[in-house]
């Protein structure tokens, strides 16, 4: 809770209000700018995590702005795409992962801006390993719709709240 709180003031402070805008003509015959809404972010999610189950590297990077900051416990913010990929590369080499699965419980979505949260569990096996390692946990995500009416995850923070080794 507290952590939604601080990420709210931080997005309230970058001058994003709460909430759905829609905007109406003017009287003077202006046309008024289109309503932009929020995607079914379990649809976004789910699309990410075929990408990932199946090792799609291109297609699970495609949801993430160039500038992107991805920020994952114990582990210094990687900054970039260019950043993010190689990473990402490297871990879909070394696992086979069985299960992912996001769940979005908060969704505060305002013109092209919009802020997620929600819990998300992944099951998978290290190459080499017996067993399955399963981690569950919660995540905050923001996210920019683009140019070309496509949603661009631009930071994104997962907190593991249980982790469960392989027997």
């Amino acid at each position: 809770m507290l952590l939604k709180r601080i990420l709210l003031f931080g997005v309230c402070l970058i001058a994003m209000p709460l909430g759905t805008c829609t905007v109406s003509a003017e009287s003077d015959g202006a046309v008024p700018e289109p309503v932009i809404e929020a995607p079914d972010m379990n649809a976004f999610w789910a699309t990410h995590a075929a990408h990932r189950q199946r090792g799609d590297l291109d297609a699970a990077t495609s949801i993430l702005a160039e500038d992107c900051v991805l920020v994952e416990p114990f582990q210094p913010p990687v900054s970039g795409l260019e950043n993010i990929a190689p990473k990402m590369k490297e871990a879909l080499a070394m696992t086979e992962i069985h299960h992912v699965s996001f769940e979005s419980q908060e969704v505060y979505h305002h013109g092209g801006w919009l802020v997620d949260f929600g819990t998300f569990s992944e099951t998978f096996s290290l190459n080499g390993e017996e067993g399955r390692h399963v981690v569950q946990g919660n995540y905050a995500a923001v996210l920019e719709q683009d140019v070309n009416g496509d949603w661009k995850v631009k930071r994104f923070m997962a907190l593991p709240s249980k982790s469960v080794p392989p027997e």
